[in-house]
């Protein structure tokens, strides 16, 4: 998904584009797909679907076997940045720049839901494992833990200093992970409702965090180009992976003729300029 409004398929062993899915008018920020049939446009239970969240203000979902979006939701008023699917096809839950989460499902045109307490943007969201509890992520540096019967607030997290993007649960549904612009990764015990331990190490803002599907270890992407493997249970990172940029160590010191959007552009490329 891209900057362009499309969605692409891709083979994952051959590399090749296996279909292009038109119809959001603006950034596709965010895709999921879903495991669990959630409209009954097919009688086949297999379909695969995705859904898909656009800076254009809407939701849609698509059939995957035929191409074709199957249903268009529209709430937000602002762009959706979040996305995440119920683990059991129950419902769609969207995270937007407009400080509502909202919640779909395909036989409602309108939302089910709107959950309205934070005072930010909302950028992430996350169901648990269970399908209990909904997590959202919000520029009012906080996250929030939702009854996913009543979607009522059950708790709010208070700890980040900036702005927290990103949000995953546990695999056994006891943790939760959060990443934020104050650069820090924060792991919460959900039977308390506490910060269990902060891991630090990264130097810019935090886009997003997941835990492996063994809930050993967790993973974070960060604005300064790197990825770290932290230890679940100690925090300790374990491991920090960085490539090379296209043009990493070529030394262009003393050329002539370039403009200073095209030196800050090569130099954000690895060049020496």
């Amino acid at each position: 998904a891209g900057e362009d409004g499309l969605i692409k398929l891709w083979d994952v062993e051959t590399g090749q584009c296996q279909k292009v899915l038109r119809g959001h008018l603006s950034a596709v920020q965010a895709i999921a797909f879903c495991r669990e049939p959630l409209c009954s446009d097919t009688t086949e239970e297999t379909t695969p679907y995705l859904a898909s969240a656009s800076s254009d203000g809407t939701v849609k979902l698509w059939n995957l076997a035929t191409g074709m979006c199957v249903c268009t939701w529209e709430g937000h008023r602002s762009r959706v940045w979040g996305l995440a699917v119920h683990p059991q096809g129950r419902a769609i839950a969207t995270a937007s720049f407009d400080h509502t989460v909202r919640i779909w499902t395909c036989d409602q045109d309108n939302s089910i839901a709107v959950l309205t307490d934070h005072t930010h943007w909302t950028w992430g969201v996350a169901f648990s494992p269970d399908g209990q509890k909904l997590a959202t992520a919000s520029g009012d540096h906080t996250l929030k833990i939702w009854d996913t019967n009543t979607w009522s607030c059950l708790e709010t997290l208070e700890g980040h200093t900036s702005w927290v993007q990103s949000v995953c649960f546990s695999p056994d549904n006891r943790w939760l992970v959060s990443g934020s612009v104050d650069t820090t990764v924060k792991v919460w015990d959900l039977q308390t409702y506490r910060c269990d331990k902060t891991l630090e190490g990264h130097t810019n803002w935090i886009y997003a965090v997941a835990f492996a599907a063994d809930g050993q270890t967790i993973i974070s992407s960060c604005q300064d180009e790197t990825v770290k493997i932290w230890d679940a249970k100690t925090g300790r990172c374990l491991r920090s992976l960085k490539t090379d940029r296209l043009y990493e160590g070529m030394d262009l010191t003393g050329a002539t003729g370039l403009s200073d959007s095209q030196k800050l552009a090569l130099n954000r490329l690895g060049a020496m300029v």
